[in-house]
């Protein structure tokens, strides 16, 4: 049961996602050089900016870019304005404090936590308010040179938890990688905006385990993990294994006679949909690490070299004592890769335990309806 667990744990643990980060656009129409950028120097005298250059000044917390007075400034990212500032005096001088020294800003935070600033901005041309939706590339006002400001420019500054961060790659960098071009240095980064964040990776591989949201492994054997009960289940999500350990998944309670372990998640909008869905095991695992060497398999009398074991009836569809096996057509290996979904509701993984049983002395072997030979290398 530990195993079974492990394995449940494990399918987990390669489900799981990461939050989709987010990169800008240059916030201005014009892309002039950059005049100073952020100061990588972690406090120490002088500067470095994220090339180890000096184009910065000791201190500066983000990237100033010269454009005239008025020029439009845009978003450089999706995302909700949390903060402006606006009555500031377009030319505010060195040292000025008037909207803490940034002048009249607008603030924005994206939808993986980071905030963008633009600083500087000219008195009355906020185009956004608090609270508003903004779109990548959207005119949120325009340029100036108020609040602490020697001559018209835009402050562009990048935080995360509070902190600003350089947004550029580079050598001296402390952030890095936030532009979706970020250009030569010392040159302006592109005007492309970003689309749909991709989703992230969803295949995963844990030793002989491996988890995917877009169908089945090629070259493992796998079993669709879902609840069609639930309007929002998984439709192509599936557990693999580099061999048929014979796992079977259930969405209608334990499959009698398998080890199963209940598989739920609290969070999920139809939670209550997953009380009864498990993943088994059958009772002779644990299989071999390894995958076999190559085999034949012979059924009655017709062999292929390399083909999969033929399997088995699932444990839901065994017939009872005193009844007929199911039909089979003679001679043919099967897998399930492509059988059609069995009845009544459960998923299963078809397979007998051939594989773990080379000397074929276990009970369920010796009285498998389809008693075969196989050996490893040429059939005898």
């Amino acid at each position: 049961m530990l195993r079974l667990a492990a394995v449940v744990a494990t399918a987990t643990s390669m489900a799981g996602t990461a939050s989709a980060q987010v990169r800008f656009r240059r916030p201005l129409g014009p892309a002039p050089v950059i005049s100073y950028g952020y100061d990588n120097n972690g406090g120490a005298a002088g500067c470095r900016d994220y090339n180890c250059g000096s184009r910065c000044y000791d201190g500066h917390t983000g990237t100033d870019i010269p454009v005239p007075l008025g020029t439009t400034v845009l978003a450089g990212a999706m995302g909700t304005v949390v903060g402006t500032n606006d009555g500031c005096a377009n030319y505010g001088g060195l040292g000025n404090t008037c909207g803490g020294r940034c002048g009249n800003y607008v603030q924005l935070q994206h939808s993986d936590g980071t905030r963008t600033i633009y600083c500087h901005m000219q008195q009355g041309s906020l185009m956004v308010g608090r609270g508003q939706s903004v779109g990548c590339g959207q005119a949120i006002g325009r340029s100036a040179s108020s609040g602490s400001s020697t001559g018209p420019h835009l402050h562009f500054g990048w935080q995360r938890g509070g902190v600003s961060l350089d947004p550029f790659t580079g050598g001296c960098s402390n952030g890095g990688g936030r532009w979706v071009n970020q250009g030569s240095y010392p040159n302006s980064p592109g005007d492309s905006c970003e689309g749909p964040p991709p989703p992230p990776p969803c295949t995963r591989r844990e030793g002989p385990f491996g988890w995917n949201c877009s169908g089945p492994i090629a070259g493992m054997t796998c079993t669709l993990i879902n609840e069609p009960a639930d309007p929002h289940t998984w439709g192509d999500n599936y557990l693999c294994s580099d061999l048929d350990r014979g796992l079977r998944w259930s969405y209608s309670g334990p499959i009698a006679g398998m080890r199963c372990i209940a598989v739920n998640e609290s969070s999920e909008p139809a939670a209550h949909t997953w009380g009864d869905n498990y993943l088994c095991a059958p009772s002779w695992l644990p299989f071999p690490s390894a995958r076999p060497r190559a085999w034949r398999t012979r059924v009655r009398g017709a062999a292929r070299a390399g083909a999969p074991l033929e399997q088995g009836p699932s444990r839901a569809t065994t017939a009872s004592p005193g009844t007929s096996p199911p039909t089979r057509t003679p001679g043919r290996t099967t897998s399930s890769a492509g059988d059609t979904p069995p009845s009544p509701r459960t998923l299963a993984l078809r397979s007998t335990p051939v594989l773990a049983d080379h000397d074929r002395d276990h009970p369920r072997h010796r009285d498998h309806p389809r008693h075969r030979r196989c050996v490893r290398g040429a059939s005898p």
